[in-house]
C-alpha cells in the first residue's frame, strides 16, 4: 500500500471486524475527546457514576429505541464482551428447551457454547440443533418451513444468526412460530429496517455497524425478562443489567459514547429506510459485476440469501487471488482477504462505507478482470 497518504479517507477498509467507522463520527470524537460535556475530562476518563455519563447512558438507550422503533415492552442493555460472550450468557439465563438454527460459523459457535452450559446445568437446559446449512457449505439458509415444523411449542426460545459474515448469506425472513426468537444481529443491526416486535430478544456486538469492539447491545422483551434465571453470578445475569440500568460495574463508556454518535449520524441520514436502500445499492453493485463476469468471479450464495453487508466471492483462477489482493492494496482497498475457513475475497460493506467507496472496488474489479482474462 502506498505510504504517501495525506488523507485517511483515501483508504477504504473492507475489514469484517473491527469495521470501518463513520468518518464524521471520528472527526467529532477527535474534536471533543479532551472535554466530555464540559467536564474537562475525556470520555475515556469520566466516571460512569457521574451525572454527565448517566445522562449519556439514558440518551443512548433512547436513541436505540428511536432509530430501531423499539416498542415500550423491551429493555435495552449494554453488555460487556461483545456478541460472543452472549453465546453462553443466553443459554445460562434461560431454562428449558433451546433450539439453534445453524446458518454459519458464528451460529455454530453459539450452539456449542449453549451445549457447554447445558452440561454444566444438568437437566434444566436442553439444547438442540434444529436445522443446518452445513451440507451446502452454508450457501443456502435452512428451510424456514422445516424450522417452523420442528420447533416444539414448549420450548424457551429458538436462536438464529441472521447474517453470516464468513460465507456472505443472510436470513431475511423469520420462521413462523410462537416460540420466542433470539437473534444474533451483530453484522446486520442498523443496516436495514426490522420489526423488533417479532423477536423475543436481539443482541449485537458493536464492532461492525455500531462502534468499536468490546460491547454488545441486548434488546429483550418483558416476557422473556420475567423468565430469566435468578441464581446466576451478577456479571452473567441479564437481570443485573436490567435492574441496575447496565451500570452494575464500569461499562465501556467510550463504546457507549461512540454508539451515541453513530445513532445520531443515522438520524442525519434520514433513518434506516435510507441506510437500507444504500446497503442494498452497494451490495448489488458488486454482485452485478460478479454475475456479469462469466465465471471470472464467483459467488455461491443463493440469490435470495445474499448478504447486503458481506459480499464474498472467489476468482475462477485461484492463482490470481493473491495478485488481486496485492493490487487492490496498491489502490488503497484493504482488508479484502476472505476468512481463513472460506478463502477467496470478502468485502464487508457496513453502514459506514459510502457508495463511492464501494464504487472504487467495483471499478478495480472490472479493471482487474480486463487485464487478467
Amino acid at each position: 500500500m502506498p505510504t504517501d497518504i495525506y488523507d485517511p479517507r483515501e483508504v477504504v477498509n473492507f475489514s469484517a471486524w473491527p469495521a470501518m467507522l463513520p468518518y464524521e463520527c471520528l472527526k467529532e470524537l477527535q474534536e471533543n475527546l479532551l472535554n466530555f460535556k464540559n467536564t474537562f475530562c475525556s470520555i475515556l476518563e469520566v466516571s460512569h457514576r457521574s451525572k454527565e455519563y448517566m445522562e449519556l447512558n439514558t440518551e443512548t438507550q433512547d436513541l436505540f429505541r428511536e432509530v430501531l422503533n423499539i416498542p415500550g415492552n423491551y429493555r435495552i442493555l449494554f453488555a460487556h464482551g461483545g456478541a460472543s460472550t452472549q453465546f453462553a450468557n443466553i443459554a445460562a439465563n434461560f431454562q428449558g428447551k433451546q433450539w439453534y438454527v445453524i446458518t454459519g460459523d458464528f451460529s455454530e459457535r453459539a450452539y456449542k457454547e449453549a451445549q457447554k452450559v447445558s452440561e454444566s446445568f444438568v437437566w434444566k437446559r436442553e439444547v438442540y440443533e434444529i436445522a443446518s446449512g452445513k451440507e451446502s457449505n452454508f450457501s443456502q439458509i435452512p428451510s424456514l418451513e422445516i424450522i417452523s415444523e420442528w420447533i416444539q411449542k414448549d420450548s424457551t426460545y429458538v436462536h438464529i444468526t441472521d447474517n453470516n459474515t464468513l460465507f456472505g448469506s443472510t436470513l431475511f425472513q423469520l420462521p413462523e412460530t410462537d416460540v420466542p426468537i433470539i437473534a444474533d444481529m451483530t453484522s446486520s443491526l442498523l443496516s436495514r429496517e426490522i420489526d423488533v416486535s417479532k423477536y423475543g430478544m436481539i443482541y449485537a456486538g458493536f464492532q461492525k455497524n455500531i462502534a468499536p469492539a468490546g460491547t454488545a447491545v441486548v434488546i429483550i422483551r418483558d416476557d422473556l425478562y420475567e423468565k430469566l434465571e435468578e441464581k446466576l453470578p451478577a456479571m452473567y445475569s441479564y437481570k443485573t443489567l436490567v435492574d441496575i440500568d447496565s451500570l452494575y460495574n464500569t461499562p465501556s463508556t467510550f463504546n457507549v459514547y461512540f454508539s451515541n454518535l453513530v445513532l445520531k449520524w443515522i438520524k442525519q441520514l434520514w433513518w434506516l429506510e435510507v441506510v437500507e436502500k444504500l446497503s442494498r445499492t452497494k451490495s448489488e453493485l458488486l454482485y452485478d459485476i460478479v454475475d456479469r463476469s462469466n465465471g471470472f468471479y464467483n459467488n455461491a450464495i443463493h440469490e435470495n440469501n445474499r448478504s447486503i453487508t458481506n459480499v464474498v466471492f472467489t476468482l475462477g483462477d485461484w492463482g490470481l487471488e493473491e495478485k488481486f489482493l496485492e493490487e487492490a492494496s496498491e489502490h488503497w482497498l484493504v482488508s479484502l482477504k476472505g476468512h481463513k475457513k472460506v478463502g477467496g475475497i470478502r468485502a464487508s460493506i457496513y453502514i459506514s462505507m459510502s457508495y463511492e467507496h464501494v464504487k472504487r472496488l467495483a471499478n478495480f474489479m472490472e479493471k482487474f478482470q480486463k487485464e487478467n482474462s
